[in-house]
């Protein structure tokens, strides 16, 4: 598969870490409601299209960026996600402003997700 290909599959699959781990947390937290398997799909749509378009705005272009330096490894990819996931629940959540612990959240799924496009681009990629 091409690096362009890697790439796509990369930023699909990290899109999916943010999208699962959200939703899941989302209806754990709900009591109002029973979740059932159709929210769960439904919630992780709609967060899926959210978390692709911050994965192809911020994400990939940090990564071609890290690219250009040759830095572009398992640890940046970490820290940046972590970065990316800090910064867009301080986004959502303006002007008010999380708990620590909540960033924390935010930023260890933004991690795995940093982590899951650098693993899809490694083992795709020619």
């Amino acid at each position: 598969m091409s690096r362009a290909r890697a790439e796509i599959a990369g930023i699909a699959c990290a899109a999916m870490v943010p999208a699962v781990a959200l939703s899941f947390l989302q209806l754990a937290d709900d009591t109002s409601t029973t979740p059932t398997f159709e929210s769960f799909l439904v919630l992780a749509v709609l967060v899926y299209a959210v978390a692709l378009m911050i994965v192809v705005a911020i994400r990939y272009s940090l990564v071609s960026l890290l690219d250009r330096f040759g830095w572009a490894n398992a640890v940046t990819s970490l820290l940046a996600g972590g970065l990316v996931g800090a910064l867009a629940v301080q986004v959502f959540a303006y002007p008010a402003s999380m708990p620590f612990k909540i960033m924390l959240v935010y930023a260890g799924i933004g991690m795995v997700s940093g982590l899951m496009f650098w693993w899809v681009r490694l083992c795709f990629e020619e």
